[in-house]
């Protein structure tokens, strides 16, 4: 883990703890709900917060960070293509790379090698996009995502 994510992490903490909440357990300040709200058929991804985050200093850290849960090492975001019934996975490879983060929305751009393949079946593909350390996306008011919002996804276009 680099010790740029490290040192962030620990601020979102320390941050949460001095703002005196109940990280996720709070009745009455809002935990940040994230939504995938457009996939374009360019493969850019619109996510948005229901309230605001803190945005990270360098989106490298979305991108190449990683968490230790368990004794077992996963990155930050987590992006997935679910291929549908019919869907020859193996022409579904894709990278990815966040393009933009503000307050409520992350952007994210997916990039194919074989677009034609995308949605091409009547059993779409779905984006999957896990936020595996809820303090990278901490809530500007002290609050993570809560564990059964941290998956997320939509159908993808054609």
């Amino acid at each position: 883990m680099s010790s740029s994510v490290t040192s962030f992490r620990s601020s979102m903490i320390n941050s949460s703890k001095r703002k005196g909440f109940l990280v996720g357990k709070s009745e009455t300040v809002e935990a940040p709900v994230p939504y995938i709200r457009r996939i374009h058929q360019s493969g850019l991804a619109e996510i948005f917060f229901s309230s605001d985050i803190h945005s990270v200093p360098n989106l490298t850290m979305i991108q190449n960070g990683t968490i230790e849960v368990d004794g077992e090492v996963f990155p930050v975001l987590e992006v997935e293509v679910v291929p549908g019934e019919d869907s020859d996975s193996k022409r579904l490879y894709f990278t990815w790379e966040v393009i933009s983060q503000t307050n409520n929305t992350l952007t994210i751009q997916l990039h194919f090698n074989e677009t034609e393949f995308v949605s091409a079946h009547w059993d779409k593909e779905w984006l999957k996009i896990t936020f595996r350390d809820h303090w990278m996306f901490l809530g500007t008011n002290g609050v993570i995502i809560k564990p059964e919002h941290r998956a997320v996804k939509k159908e993808m276009p054609p």
